[in-house]
């Protein structure tokens, strides 16, 4: 189950990441990352036959980068070295348009979910305790916007 899960998410990021000009390097196997180099998390709740998380964690200028270049796509020019509510939103919405997509994968793997509303965390060293999840995978997401890692937990 948990590589069909996987990738639903990273066929979805992939399709996402493509449709808002966002180049992936690379999407590699790795281990939850270090809380210093985290100041940035969006989470969404899988509900359903499959009940858990969907997280994206990154630095404040991966975050930026992926914000402004989803804007840019969409023909929002944003000028601003703040991170403010506009790139929040981005954000939001580029994590729940993921998620979206995923849920649609996994329905057209007989598999019914559907996804909470995301929540964006913002702080130094953010670090999470999972110990709810019962099963996480991690990636680690290389391109031009720089590292994101996401996670997807799994509760039993």
């Amino acid at each position: 189950m948990n590589q069909k899960l996987l990738k639903c998410f990273t066929d979805a990021l992939n399709e996402v990441f493509s449709e808002t000009g966002i180049r992936i390097d690379s999407i590699e196997d790795s281990v939850m990352p270090d809380s210093n180099s985290i100041q940035l998390v969006t989470s969404i709740g899988i509900t359903g036959n499959i009940k858990g998380s969907f997280l994206m964690m990154t630095d404040l200028e991966t975050a930026h980068n992926i914000a402004d270049t989803m804007m840019m796509s969409m023909n929002i020019p944003y000028k601003s070295d703040q991170f403010g509510p506009l790139r929040e939103a981005a954000l939001a919405e580029i994590t729940n348009q993921i998620s979206g997509h995923a849920v649609t994968h996994l329905y057209e793997e007989n598999i019914s979910c559907d996804i909470t509303p995301p929540t964006i965390l913002i702080g130094d060293h953010i670090k999470l305790m999972t110990s709810n999840l019962n099963s996480l995978t991690s990636r680690t997401v290389i391109g031009d916007i720089g590292i994101l890692y996401i996670i997807i937990g799994v509760k039993k």
